[in-house]
């Protein structure tokens, strides 16, 4: 019986992940990719001598033995030196405000209490579910087994509580003008952010379990292209795919822009869902072995 292959489309994080998952699995994987380098939007670049690192912000698995950590040792990207910082981040006005978000949860609640004394009971109450935050992982749950699961649905009510929340909506509970103003823009200044993801995040990069990888994106993004071409996978960079070929409804390989045809017997393809269904489809749904990541 012949090896099957793959054509994936894109070399970015879910293309190169799927690569990887390919060979492991014993298939015959062929990345296209149009630009230069691997990563997609999990990259950087440089101008005039300044780095402009444009994805990774807080790593989750950074924490050796979680699952999400195990995923990332599996395609290659861990182990490796793990930057975490003291601060999250920073909030200034014009008359000299400041509220630093610190990692370290008993440093952050007594600069809260010194900045809003009272919101105390506010106060309390949020650095009460950062700390319940610290001993489960959203993320880890998504990667890893039915235990991992149980665990966080034991933790149900915390995350309830606080899932109804943006960080707007939170920021509003604050009876001091500056902590409603500053604390809505705390997590990447998103205000409509939940409030539960900002407490995942915090409360793991308060136990290391959130970092910044050394070299930034575009370093952790070849340290998984480095891992799949290992495996024997191959990738086609500057090459564009036009179109995904289908036959009797199934996918059957992909058309590239200088016309050419590669034929497989699945295809993948890491492009958005509207330029997947839309540009490379035609609108055409698609149904049998083609996915979407």
């Amino acid at each position: 019986m012949s090896t099957q292959s793959v054509a994936i489309v894109g070399a970015g994080m879910g293309g190169l992940a799927a690569g990887v998952c390919g060979r492991l699995a014993g298939l015959d994987t062929t990345i296209f990719e149009m630009h230069d380098k691997p990563g997609g939007l999990c990259t950087a670049w440089t101008r005039k001598g300044y780095t402009f690192d444009g994805c990774i912000h807080h790593l989750a698995g950074c924490r050796e033995g979680t699952p999400t950590y195990r995923m990332w040792e599996e395609l290659g990207a861990m182990p490796r030196e793990v930057l975490y910082p003291a601060d999250l981040t920073q909030v200034e006005t014009p008359d000299g405000k400041v509220l630093t978000v610190h990692t370290d949860l008993g440093r952050l609640e007594a600069h809260l209490l010194d900045l809003a004394p009272g919101d105390r009971r506010l106060i309390r109450r949020y650095l009460h579910a950062l700390r319940a935050f610290t001993r489960f992982d959203l993320f880890d749950a998504m990667t890893g087994s039915w235990s991992d699961w149980a665990r966080l649905i034991r933790r149900a009510p915390t995350t309830m509580r606080w899932g109804r929340l943006t960080m707007r909506t939170f920021a509003e509970r604050f009876r001091d003008p500056f902590l409603r103003q500053a604390m809505a823009t705390i997590q990447y200044d998103w205000i409509d952010t939940p409030v539960i993801l900002h407490l995942n995040i915090l409360a793991g990069s308060s136990v290391g379990r959130y970092g910044f990888p050394t070299g930034g994106s575009l370093r952790f993004a070849q340290a998984i292209a480095d891992r799949y071409l290992a495996l024997g996978g191959e990738i086609r960079y500057r090459t564009k795919v036009e179109a995904i070929l289908v036959e009797n409804g199934r996918a059957t390989g992909v058309r590239l822009a200088d016309g050419t045809e590669h034929r497989a017997d699945a295809v993948i393809s890491n492009a958005t869902p509207h330029a997947t269904l839309h540009r490379l489809r035609g609108g055409e749904s698609v149904w049998g072995q083609t996915f979407t990541f």
